[in-house]
């Protein structure tokens, strides 16, 4: 690794998956613990400042910088009292091998340590990847389509097509607002009941990429399996 330490930020899944797929550490902090001024923001709600290092001890130097706070100090855990949840949330129909291996010899190391792992179901309100994604995008893309009404009046040659297409799609869509407002609402319902779930269980573990990187430099991959957890 030729950059010891790195600033990334998370909308979607841009801190998690890429260190997924090169093989890094990162973490993607609780939203907001880091502030975003000087930062320019797409998304107000997703918007996640993080880190990527070599390893663990690195990304406590950073976290130290930006004096990120412990709720609690650790204590000392014996193997066999940890209690992990297994989540592989509804965008599962969307994992490739690689994910399902990964997961599956996770769950085998673990248990052969003695941990308590349970394969855990989000509830039936999260709904399916098909709901979820609708949700997201709500969000996502109105608020896109605000933080580039400056640039899309002043220069709006210079931005990506896509932007282009969300901020002109903005002005036509009379209903953007109330969806934003409807999928906020959700959102909010969702983390009250993940956050009963999470209080069982020492540690949570959920895919971070659907499968292995894509080859070559055209493709991102996709981070369906990202986003639910950078608005949670």
């Amino acid at each position: 690794m030729q950059i010891p330490l790195a600033l990334g930020v998370q909308t979607g899944g841009s801190i998690i998956r890429p260190a997924a797929y090169c093989g890094t550490f990162a973490m993607k902090p609780t939203y907001n613990a880091i502030s975003t001024s000087g930062q320019k923001i797409v998304s107000s709600t997703f918007d996640t400042i993080g880190f990527f290092a070599r390893s663990i001890a690195d990304l406590q130097l950073l976290a130290d910088v930006f004096s990120l706070p412990d709720d609690e100090h650790p204590e000392k855990v014996c193997l066999g009292d940890i209690s992990l949840a297994l989540v592989k949330t509804p965008m599962w129909s969307h994992v490739g091998p690689g994910t399902i291996h990964a997961m599956h010899k996770t769950a085998a190391i673990l248990q052969n340590h003695g941990i308590q792992v349970e394969e855990v179901s989000l509830p039936n309100e999260f709904g399916n990847a098909d709901i979820l994604t609708r949700l997201q995008n709500a969000i996502i893309d109105n608020e896109t389509a605000l933080a580039f009404h400056e640039e899309h009046c002043s220069h709006k040659d210079g931005l990506d097509v896509s932007i282009r297409n969300l901020v002109e799609n903005h002005s036509k869509h009379a209903d953007a607002e109330k969806e934003k407002r409807e999928a906020l609402e959700k959102y909010t319902h969702l983390r009250t009941l993940f956050d009963a779930i999470a209080a069982k269980y020492t540690v949570i573990i959920a895919p971070s990429a659907i499968d292995e990187a894509p080859v070559g430099l055209n493709d991102m991959g996709s981070p369906v399996f990202n986003t639910l957890w950078t608005v949670s």
